[in-house]
């Protein structure tokens, strides 16, 4: 059969207009990830700085310093106030650390498709229990309607246990009410909207209709370029095929 050039040049042109607007596609949400990853390790390092280095100042905005008498000096009234973090926070503070590492690692998991949390029960940063309760499916069922827990979005669960553990931090030293506590409930829901877009950028995919236009054009292309190019080669299309 001999097609002519005229009738392959459309289709070319149309193929290459597809393909590239699919590649800039990909390369803006592989942009958008990248940026996540950053925003996502600048927001876990601003919490943890945050929790050990600025609660000394939280602790004095909750517990002002009384006016040293005369008879005593300030220094003595600071080593009266109790300080936080203390040497009894340390653990806690570890295992917020822990669930943020964890909850990071299971976001890339969940990108991935990766199922497997085998490693992180070897490494020690998951626990069994821990394990248990993101594996094991439970459902509830209201009237019709079937609800498992947990869901399929394993970070969120993680990310919840990290938000228990900050909080309960606050409120054994009841300092709910001070600015630290206010710039890390604001970290925390920046590292949220994080997970959010994450998740979006994960199932965001191309419209049905675009692939199957795609994939019809690029075939119905190779086809006429296969039979276009026999004219010219012959017989050598067909180790070229």
């Amino acid at each position: 059969f001999d097609v002519p050039n005229q009738l392959v040049l459309p289709f070319g042109i149309l193929v290459g207009l597809l393909l590239s607007f699919r590649m800039q596609n990909a390369f803006e949400k592989w942009q958008k990830a990248n940026m996540c990853l950053l925003h996502m390790h600048a927001g876990t390092r601003k919490m943890i700085t945050h929790l050990v280095t600025s609660a000394q100042r939280a602790q004095t905005a909750a517990h002002p310093m009384p006016p040293a008498p005369m008879h005593r000096s300030r220094a003595s009234c600071a080593a009266g106030c109790a300080a936080f973090p203390s040497d009894e926070d340390r653990p806690r503070i570890e295992e917020c650390r822990r669930l943020m590492l964890l909850w990071c690692v299971s976001v890339s998991k969940k990108t991935r498709g990766v199922k497997d949390y085998n490693d992180l029960l070897e490494l020690g940063l998951l626990k069994p229990a821990e394990a248990a309760r993101l594996f094991k499916m439970t459902a509830t069922v209201s009237g019709r309607k079937e609800d498992k827990f947990p869901t399929r979005n394993r970070p969120a669960l993680v990310f919840q246990w990290l938000e228990r553990e900050i909080q309960a931090l606050f409120v054994k030293h009841k300092l709910q009410s001070t600015p630290i506590r206010a710039v890390m409930s604001t970290i925390t829901h920046e590292l949220g909207d994080i997970a959010e877009e994450v998740e979006y950028l994960e199932e965001t995919i191309l419209p049905l209709a675009y692939a199957q236009l795609t994939r019809l054009c690029v075939i119905t292309f190779l086809l006429l370029i296969l039979f276009s190019a026999t004219v010219v080669v012959k017989w050598f299309i067909l180790p070229l095929s």
